[in-house]
């Protein structure tokens, strides 16, 4: 499973989930930089990606468009929330989830818990 991590997440993440064994790109080093939420989906979705973010309108876009998605990882974390914690919340949560928990679903992490939004509505982790 490869990740693609979106501009909004911080950019030391990039190396926290390569150094964790997980595969990840981010999208400021493809060219996507600044690019609207649906030409990110896009390139996720010709590359079997999983797109990590903490733009809460990103999710909106994945599930209105209804497309068939490698799922999308939404980050709901504070602000103030150093990026080690970040990363080390964003690691914890991945090792926790398997492809089925995020493939075509919106996994939202959160300080202390995982929710998922499946087709079918949601449940926690």
């Amino acid at each position: 499973m490869i990740f693609l991590i979106d501009e909004d997440i911080p950019r030391s993440s990039i190396k926290t989930l390569i150094d964790a064994g997980f595969e990840a790109v981010d999208v400021r080093d493809i060219g996507l930089r600044g690019k609207p939420d649906n030409t990110i989906l896009e390139y996720a979705i010709n590359n079997k990606a999983v797109v990590i973010t903490a733009d809460i309108g990103f999710a909106g876009v994945a599930y209105l468009l209804r497309q068939k998605h490698f799922g999308l990882v939404l980050m709901r974390i504070a602000n103030e929330t150093t990026s080690e914690n970040f990363n080390r919340i964003l690691v914890n949560a991945l090792k926790s989830l398997n492809a089925e928990d995020i493939c075509g679903n919106i996994v939202v992490v959160e300080q202390d818990k995982i929710r998922i939004r499946t087709k079918s509505g949601i449940f926690k982790k």
